[in-house]
């Protein structure tokens, strides 16, 4: 979105906060200039340690509004559309029972897996490319086999 679609957006959405990363702070800060909207570093909030587990309908915050979705619009304006705490938690559980998940399955961001190497390792040692995988090549005995996974590197490119 261009810098003036985004002060749509905050401006049409009422927003008092604007949420940005790196690449965006600067727009976002001459909007909140323009709005009045507070602008937090998305890099520093910190992800809690745990949260407690979500149910649907709980407390009467589930019909609350949770976020205002922004289209990129046909008529040149973006369209605002309401989402409930419900409808996200929905969502999430949806693609749970689609793939068939469970409280004990992970997920796994590469570019999480990246980032966590970054704050704790030293340069040298933080992989280039973290690539998921099923399994791994094994030989008869159990052993990895580094040499397949070094050749099926070298051919995906």
């Amino acid at each position: 979105m261009a810098p003036p679609e985004m002060q749509f957006v905050v401006e049409d959405s009422d927003a008092k906060l604007i949420l940005a990363a790196a690449p965006y702070m600067q727009a976002a800060a001459q909007i909140a200039a323009a709005t009045g909207a507070v602008v937090v570093d998305a890099d520093s909030v910190a992800t809690p340690a745990t949260v407690a587990r979500p149910v649907l309908g709980e407390g009467d915050r589930g019909a609350e509004h949770a976020v205002v979705g922004y289209t990129s619009g046909t008529t040149g304006f973006p369209k605002g559309a309401l989402y409930s705490n419900d409808h996200y938690l929905t969502s999430a559980m949806r693609w749970g029972w689609e793939f068939g998940l469970t409280a004990r399955d992970v997920m796994l961001d590469p570019g999480a897996v990246e980032a966590f190497c970054r704050e704790r390792l030293a340069g040298y040692k933080v992989p280039r490319r973290v690539i998921l995988a099923d399994d791994l090549p094994r030989n008869p005995m159990g052993k990895v086999q580094k040499f397949r996974i070094i050749e099926g590197l070298t051919a995906s490119g």
